[in-house]
C-alpha cells in the first residue's frame, strides 16, 4: 500500500446548489407553484408545506429567480395584500447575485416571533451549503452530493432523494428523474417526498420540462388525500395542461380516487392570463364534475417586466373570487453589478487566493476535505503556524474511528504558471514532503489537485507508511486526482 498525500479520485463531489448550470440560455419559465397551486406566492404548496422545502429539488432551472419566474437583477421581493407603501409584506424574499434565494421570511415580526424565516448559505459558484430556520436556528437539516457539478442525492432525516441526469442529441446533460425514498420504513421524519420525470424530445426547451410530478398529502378542498400524480403538457416553454390523478386516504371518502385537469394560458409577458380547473370523479365523463374553478389575471408591470400589482377574478367551487397582491421589487444598482465584475476579474487574476472544499458521505461515514490558501500574500494563520502559504485540512468520522480525526499538511512552496501552480507540503501525519500541482479552472472556479511525487522520506517513522493505512486511505480515498469546489475569496479558517 502505497503513502497518499491529501484527497482522491471520487464519484461524489461537494455541496450542493439550488439548481444545475443548464438551461443558461433562456429567458422564459413556468413558474414552478403553478404546478402547485397558480393563485400561491410561493409561501406554501397545496398541501401546506413550505415551498422551500422543494424547490432545489426542480434542477432544470437556472437559479431561483426563473424559478419564481422573475426577471432582471432582483435583490428582494416583498409580497403583501396592500401596497407596500402603506405597510410592511407579509412575505419577503431576498436574493443573492447568483439569482439563488438567501433570506425567504413569511409573517416574521423583528423579534422572530409568529410566521417563519429560513436563511440559505451557498459558496461565491451558488452550491447551497445550508439552509436553516431563523426561528429555529435548526442548522444542516439537509445534506447534499453532487458528480460533475450535478446534484444526486439530498438527505434529511428518513427520506433522502435519488437525482438522475442523461446526456441529449446535442451532448448535453440533462435531468431525467427525481425520485424520493424512505430509509427506514418504520419513521416518516425528513423531506416532504416528491417525484419528477422529465421530457426527452429533440426540442431544445422540453429536454428541460418536468413531464410528470408526484406529490405527498396534497391539499384537495378539504378532503383527506394520500398522494397526487400529474401528467404535464406545454406550449412552447410554459405550461399548458395538466392531468392529475389524486389518491384519498381509504375509507375516508365516497372515493378511492379523484381526477383533476388543469388549463393554463398566457399573456403577452409570458405571465398566466386564465386558469381552469376542473375535478371529476370519473376522468371519461366530461360532462359531470365534482367542483370548478375559473380565474383570471390583471397586472401592472415595472421596467424589467416584473409585475408590480395583480388581481384574480373569477369562480371558485361556484362561488366569487377576487384577490388583490402587491410585489415591491427592489433591483441591484450598477453599481453593485459593477463591484461584483471586479472581484470576478480578481479572481481571474490572482486565482490562487482563497477557500475551496470537496465532501464524501454515506449513510456511514462523512469526509470532509478544505483547502485555505494565499499564494500572493503569504498570510495564512492557524494550527500555531503563521505566514503560510496556507494548508489543507481533512477530517473523518467513521465507524472504524472513534470520534472525528483530523489531519493538516502544510503547503511550503508554490510556483504559479498562469493557471497552474506546482506545490510542495508537508504530510500532517508522516512529516513527508511531497509535491503536487494545482489547477484552477476559470469557469466555475474549482481547484483539481493532481498527485505528485514523493520528495523527502521521513526515515524516524515508527510505523511502516507502505503497510500501515495513510490518512485518505484509511477513508477509501487512494488519491490520483481530485476537484474541489470554490467556496469564498477570503480563506478565512474555519475552527
Amino acid at each position: 500500500m502505497k503513502t497518499t498525500h491529501l484527497l482522491a479520485t471520487i464519484i461524489i463531489v461537494l455541496l450542493s446548489a439550488c439548481s444545475g448550470d443548464n438551461n443558461n440560455n433562456r429567458t422564459i419559465f413556468t413558474p414552478i407553484t403553478y404546478y402547485f397551486n397558480p393563485v400561491g406566492n410561493a409561501v406554501s404548496v397545496e398541501n401546506g408545506s413550505s415551498m422551500i422545502d422543494y424547490l432545489p429539488d426542480f434542477i432544470n432551472y437556472p437559479n431561483d429567480l426563473a424559478k419564481y419566474g422573475l426577471r432582471g437583477p432582483v435583490y428582494s421581493v416583498d409580497i403583501s395584500s396592500i401596497p407596500a407603501s402603506k405597510g410592511d409584506g407579509w412575505f419577503t424574499m431576498y436574493y443573492d447575485k447568483n439569482g439563488n434565494l438567501e433570506i425567504q421570511k413569511w409573517g416574521m415580526n423583528e423579534n422572530f416571533r409568529y410566521g417563519e424565516s429560513y436563511n440559505l448559505d451557498y459558496t461565491e459558484t451558488g452550491y447551497l451549503q445550508d439552509m436553516y430556520s431563523t426561528r429555529s436556528n435548526h442548522r444542516n437539516s439537509d445534506r447534499y452530493a453532487y458528480s460533475d457539478g450535478k446534484l444526486i442525492y439530498r438527505i434529511r432525516g428518513d427520506y433522502y432523494r435519488k437525482y438522475d441526469w442523461g446526456v441529449n442529441k446535442s451532448g448535453e446533460t440533462v435531468p431525467r428523474k427525481v425520485t424520493t425514498y424512505k430509509r427506514n420504513p418504520q419513521y416518516i421524519q425528513g423531506l416532504p417526498a416528491i417525484d419528477l420525470t422529465f421530457t426527452n424530445s429533440e426540442q431544445d426547451y422540453s429536454d428541460w420540462e418536468i413531464d410528470s410530478l408526484t406529490y405527498w398529502i396534497p391539499f384537495l378542498y378539504g378532503m383527506v388525500t394520500d398522494k397526487a400524480k400529474s401528467k404535464c403538457l406545454y406550449t412552447g416553454p410554459l405550461l399548458s395542461s395538466m392531468d392529475t390523478e389524486y389518491t384519498l386516504r381509504k375509507n375516508m371518502h365516497k372515493y378511492d380516487k379523484l381526477y383533476g385537469h388543469s388549463e393554463f394560458h398566457y399573456n403577452e409577458n409570458n405571465d398566466l392570463s386564465s386558469y381552469e380547473f376542473v375535478l371529476r370523479s370519473d376522468p371519461n365523463d366530461i360532462s359531470k364534475y365534482i367542483l370548478k374553478k375559473s380565474l383570471y389575471f390583471y397586472y401592472q408591470y415595472d421596467e424589467y417586466g416584473n409585475w408590480t400589482e395583480r388581481k384574480i377574478t373569477g369562480t371558485d367551487d361556484d362561488t366569487p373570487f377576487e384577490l388583490n397582491t402587491y410585489r415591491e421589487i427592489i433591483y441591484y444598482s450598477k453599481e453593485d453589478l459593477a463591484s461584483i465584475k471586479r472581484e470576478e476579474q480578481q479572481m481571474i487574476n490572482k486565482p490562487f487566493k482563497g477557500y475551496w472544499q470537496y465532501e464524501f458521505h454515506n449513510e456511514m461515514d462523512y469526509d470532509y476535505y478544505e483547502l485555505y490558501i494565499n499564494f500572493y500574500d503569504k498570510d495564512i494563520e492557524a494550527f500555531g503556524r503563521s505566514n503560510t502559504l496556507g494548508f489543507f485540512r481533512v477530517s473523518t468520522t467513521s465507524p472504524i474511528v472513534i470520534g472525528e480525526m483530523t489531519t493538516v499538511d502544510e503547503i511550503t512552496e508554490a510556483n504559479i504558471k498562469g493557471n497552474e501552480a506546482e506545490i510542495k507540503y508537508i504530510c500532517g501525519r508522516t512529516d513527508e514532503i511531497r509535491s503536487a500541482k494545482l489547477v484552477f479552472n476559470p469557469k466555475d472556479k474549482t481547484i483539481t489537485f493532481v498527485d505528485g511525487e514523493l520528495i523527502e522520506e521521513n526515515t524516524k517513522l515508527d510505523f511502516d507508511p507502505n503497510e500501515y493505512p495513510s490518512d485518505f486511505e484509511f477513508n477509501r480515498l487512494e488519491p490520483t486526482e481530485q476537484k474541489m469546489f470554490y467556496v469564498r475569496r477570503i480563506p478565512i479558517l474555519q475552527y
